[in-house]
């Protein structure tokens, strides 16, 4: 129960990152431009952002659900978890930065433990 606990609020914190990384405008003194998109690069700044912004709203709301359903030990949760990830996987390659590569591993782990049904 402890492991299913700490995944779950892994889970959590995982999928607020997303938000808080892509939700704020970009400043110049910022690493990497979270509107840079080479999926949508013929598409305006405006149009980047809302789909960064947007995208990575869902798929917090996807990791809440998910961490919650662990918690509260529904089914659904492996599914909910996969779903997530996957949004997550295409906001990290769209708007790929080298440092975002821990962000698709995280997500490559939770596609696995969630196919293994761990920590259930």
């Amino acid at each position: 129960m402890a492991w299913q606990v700490a995944f779950a609020v892994f889970l959590i914190v995982h999928g607020l990152l997303h938000p808080a990384i892509y939700g704020p405008p970009p400043s110049s003194d910022a690493p990497w431009n979270t509107a840079q998109s080479w999926v949508l690069s013929r598409s305006g700044w405006a149009a980047r952002r809302t789909v960064a912004v947007v995208l990575s709203v869902v798929t917090a709301v996807g990791y809440l659900f998910t961490g919650a359903a662990l918690l509260v030990g529904a089914d659904w949760w492996g599914p909910m978890a996969i779903i997530a990830s996957v949004l997550s996987l295409v906001l990290l390659v769209g708007y790929f930065h080298p440092w975002l590569s821990l962000g698709v591993l995280l997500d490559v782990m939770i596609i696995w433990a969630a196919l293994a049904g761990w920590p259930v």
